[in-house]
């Protein structure tokens, strides 16, 4: 009894001691973590529970869902369990060690594309679509063979107006910061940049807002003013678009539509149906198609959209996707009404059944809606995804969860129930109902926000959901997928923005957590959070159209990689755009020539060709050329106008175009003149950052967008940092909301267009060419009598550090050639509204422009509102605010003249020297301090180029 009680009490030592022993080790786990240092700040971190199995000889240690946030693969779950072991007693070292992050192992949540052994399960395998796309543009002259030709995705920009319930007033979901708002600014990376790069390589994109920032709009319906038809067609009471409800009603039997039958076998009389709109302005306007699906329609129902470029073919599924809006393309219309205006569609088929009828919508168009009994009429695009969902046709079930009594929130959840109405029986949807588009991937972007201190950026966040309905996707797959491509889409940033902005990317981590747009989507989904709207030095980038294009060209490349890892097959990412465009003439025949820009960053972006799009005189340009070189020739009709772009092409897809360049050749004039375009500039607005304040100055110079762009929400008003923490209404950054996303043109990259009408109409043939080609030598101005040199907005500035730009008036190479033109009897006619200012920093440059061009910069006109010059008999406005239709000047060169040059133009508000001319026996030179192109009116354009152009060239 006594030898028991004995081994009872040294048990019970020895017990304490193992359980003081396992404090210690509990304390070691706790002090490790507490010191863990990752690539980004884990916040939070905290070690939840650490068991110790000593008999099993095993340590699991449970870390909160914040350690989860990292980017884990191989070599840093190595070197994790490497240093825990080192600050571990040397018995415990052994053991065999598990860490949870949540309720996932960390070497679970290594993405199976970066894994030494991929899962074949979370792969898609047998769930694949086969069948025809929901649309696919015939006419294209390639098919992207490795990109995602048949893939269907939905992308969707965060936000936009709303029905505020609580204030009773519609307003913006997000504050106007640093000139802009989240709900102007998402959108202006995926309209014109993200969307287009997947649609370029091959993918059916839907968004649920309005991607169209057309605001005319103009719906045509079955059987009202504008429809026609030929053949044989019938009633179909089963919903379609309601003129007096402005939106496609689902299931109604009011609403008819028309039907008829398709194919192409005997008894079967050919039948077409005409859409043919009033459109109110010349412009580029988004066509829609919207049609009723039931058992018997086809899958390749011909639409012809016919526009001032040609004609244009698409084969449109109507076994999926009736009863919504139909995006087909964007094309050129002339006011009015017009054979090359119209939308048709037939019944010819490879398959019988039948073609359904409904409307056609050309343009965006604006959005009147009454939320309460109060009406907003806004641009469509600025409507938040509620809105335009509902215009398009979804049921009340996909905008309406709260039944209208809280609309914020039903904005959020209607963009992935949209995508989940518009999937819905598809196969990566098959559980729920739906129109059966087989939407396989929702990606939702966004910014944050959130600010730093100082000059750092705040970065980007992914987030997911992986822990909702049993952690499965609509058709069984894990959801542990989407953090996958999370991780990728994350992972690309790291890679691709670096190099660009010439700093380190912030990454903020992957949240797997409780979000409404990655917990509600039944397909493979992510929200990404790509900056702070709220810092800075974020903004800077943001506002940044070159920084908008790498971003949204590295999460094109993450969802191209990531969409053919998970079909198991190859990719290539599609080219850049080319530069160096240039054009010669020799007689009617045109040479145009470019060059390839490679991608450091991505090999397989190499060019396999190049396609030459044209448009003549007014007119919209045709669906291109094919050609495998980079020189293509051309023969012209003399007396008319071309233009034309260049898209470089590879299996992986179609870049972004260049440049617009045009010719014209004169069946009366032997005289060819050179139009240069050094105007290449992108840019955001002007920065102000003192010890004390910060920000952007608009009004001064608003930077340069890309085309046109709603990007700008109004001027910037508080500028004191010590505002960074104060309420909403008075902390840095907030603007006023004087533009409210207003359409203002940037540059479009076309001004050769608008110099050369007027050299034509001055008598004169013309070519053009980038001012890369010129400086590079590529084209000898002396090879032209009269040279123009385009130089608008052009001016070097701090942002030029974004993807390495230099955008100089004059840069070495450029002087170069202008004195060797010069020297040789060269005439030169020059015009930006920074040839002088941006000449004043460098000595060299100063001597340039006082030697050279005979001028001397005496400042920026001082009035902010005087538009009108006068000189060479002439009078004429310059357009000193942007708008749709042009670029604003906000700040012309006040320019006099030196030596023997003489004053040609003067502001006529203060009678400052506006433009200066000078000449000796050989060479001649006429420098403006304005843009030529900025002078509103083509009459006084044409009227100011003849008098240039006699002065140049006559003695």
């Amino acid at each position: 009894m006594v030898r028991l009680t004995a081994l009872a009490v040294l048990l019970s030592v020895t017990g304490l001691k193992a359980q003081t022993d396992n404090a210690a080790i509990r304390a070691r786990v706790k002090e490790h973590f507490e010191q863990y240092q990752g690539d980004f700040d884990l916040k939070t971190l905290k070690v939840e529970r650490t068991d110790i199995n000593r008999n099993g000889r095993r340590l699991d240690i449970h870390l909160n869902q914040n350690f989860g946030y990292q980017l884990f693969r191989h070599e840093l779950i190595d070197s994790i369990y490497a240093n825990l072991r080192k600050s571990l007693p040397e018995d415990i070292r052994k053991y065999y060690i598990q860490i949870y992050t949540g309720k996932s192992t960390i070497e679970s949540l290594i993405p199976n594309w970066s894994r030494k052994t991929i899962s074949q399960k979370n792969l898609w395998n047998e769930t694949w679509y086969d069948g025809r796309p929901w649309v696919c543009n015939e006419s294209r002259i390639y098919t992207p063979k490795k990109g995602l030709t048949n893939i269907h995705m939905a992308v969707t920009p965060s936000h936009g107006l709303y029905y505020d319930n609580e204030d009773s007033l519609w307003e913006w979901q997000r504050p106007p910061l640093y000139c802009t708002r989240e709900d102007l600014l998402t959108q202006s990376f995926a309209y014109p940049y993200l969307i287009p790069m997947l649609e370029n390589a091959g993918a059916v994109v839907y968004t649920a807002r309005e991607r169209d920032w057309q605001t005319n709009g103009v719906i045509v319906k079955c059987k009202n003013s504008g429809y026609r038809e030929d053949g044989v067609w019938s009633e179909y009471a089963a919903g379609g678009f309601s003129d007096d409800s402005i939106r496609i009603l689902p299931d109604s039997l009011q609403v008819h539509t028309r039907t008829t039958q398709a194919g192409d076998g005997p008894g079967i009389p050919m039948s077409t149906a005409f859409w043919i709109p009033d459109i109110p302005e010349d412009g580029d306007y988004g066509v829609y198609v919207t049609y009723q699906t039931d058992s018997s329609s086809i899958d390749d129902a011909r639409y012809i959209v016919f526009h001032t470029g040609g004609s244009t073919t698409f084969r449109v599924n109507q076994q999926m996707g009736g009863g919504t809006w139909v995006y087909l393309g964007t094309f050129h219309f002339k006011k009015g009404e017009s054979p090359q205006g119209m939308v048709s569609l037939d019944n010819s088929s490879d398959m019988h059944g039948t073609v359904n009828a409904d409307a056609v919508r050309f343009g965006g168009g604006t959005s009147t809606e009454v939320s309460h009994g109060l009406e907003l009429t806004a641009p469509r695009y600025n409507m938040g995804a509620r809105y335009y969902t509902r215009f398009a046709g979804a049921p009340d079930s996909v905008f309406s969860k709260y039944q209208g009594d809280d609309e914020y929130r039903e904005d959020i959840w209607t963009r992935p129930y949209m995508a989940n109405w518009l999937s819905g029986g598809s196969i990566f949807n098959k559980a729920n109902p739906g129109l059966g588009v087989p939407l396989e991937l929702y990606f939702a972007l966004h910014t944050d926000a959130g600010y730093t201190y100082g000059d750092t950026l705040y970065g980007s966040l992914g987030i997911c959901t992986t822990d909702f309905n049993d952690g499965l996707l609509g058709e069984g797959h894990s959801r542990s997928i989407s953090r996958d491509l999370t991780d990728m889409v994350q992972a690309g940033l790291l890679r691709d923005l670096p190099p660009a902005i010439g700093r380190d990317w912030i990454y903020r981590g992957i949240w797997d957590k409780n979000y409404c747009e990655t917990r509600e989507p039944q397909i493979l989904s992510m929200l990404l959070e790509l900056l702070s709207h709220q810092n800075f030095r974020d903004v800077c980038l943001a506002l940044n159209p070159n920084f908008r294009f790498t971003a949204s060209r590295s999460i094109y490349k993450s969802l191209l990689r990531y969409v053919c890892f998970m079909h198991d097959r190859s990719y290539v990412v599609q080219p850049l755009p080319v530069d160096h465009f240039c054009i010669r003439a020799n007689g009617s025949t045109l040479s145009l020539s470019w060059k390839a820009v490679a991608d450091t960053l991505e090999p397989t972006a190499t060019p396999g060709g190049y396609i030459v799009y044209t448009a003549i005189d007014d007119n919209g340009f045709d669906g291109g050329t094919f050609t495998r070189t980079s020189s293509y020739q051309f023969t012209v009709e003399r007396d008319h106008m071309y233009r034309f772009k260049v898209t470089a092409v590879n299996e992986g897809g179609e870049s972004m175009p260049s440049e617009t360049l045009a010719a014209y050749i004169s069946s009366q004039s032997r005289n060819t003149a050179l139009i240069v375009n050094g105007f290449q500039r992108l840019s955001g607005p002007e920065t102000i950052q003192t010890d004390s304040t910060q920000g952007f100055d608009i009004l001064s110079d608003p930077g340069v967008q890309y085309m046109i762009s709603p990007i700008l929400g109004g001027a910037q008003q508080i500028f004191t940092l010590d505002s960074i923490d104060s309420e909403e209404e008075v902390s840095l950054g907030i603007g006023d909301e004087t533009l409210n996303g207003a359409l203002l043109a940037g540059n479009t990259f076309d001004y050769p267009v608008i110099h050369g009408q007027s050299i034509a109409q001055a008598g004169w043939s013309f070519v053009s060419c980038s001012r890369e080609a010129v400086q590079d030598g590529m084209i000898n101005l002396s090879d032209y009598r009269f040279v123009d040199l385009i130089l608008g907005l052009q001016k070097r500035s701090a942002q030029d550090t974004i993807c390495n730009k230099d955008y100089s008036t004059f840069p070495p190479s450029m002087q170069k050639a202008i004195i060797d033109y010069l020297q040789k009897g060269g005439k030169l006619l020059c015009s930006g509204s920074y040839v002088g200012a941006d000449m004043i920093s460098d000595l060299k440059d100063e001597s340039f422009v006082s030697e050279v061009l005979h001028i001397h910069w005496d400042g920026p006109l001082p009035s902010r509102t005087g538009n009108q010059i006068k000189g060479m008999r002439s009078k004429a406005v310059i357009r000193r605010n942007a708008d749709k239709y042009g670029y604003g000047v906000t700040k012309p060169d006040v320019i006099s003249p030196v030596g023997f040059a003489s004053t040609l133009f003067t502001y006529s508000e203060s009678r400052l020297p506006a433009g200066v001319g000078y000449k000796d026996r050989t060479r001649a030179t006429l420098t403006l301090g304005f843009p030529f192109e900025s002078i509103e009116s083509p009459k006084e354009r044409d009227r100011i180029m003849r008098s240039a152009i006699t002065y140049l060239t006559e003695k």
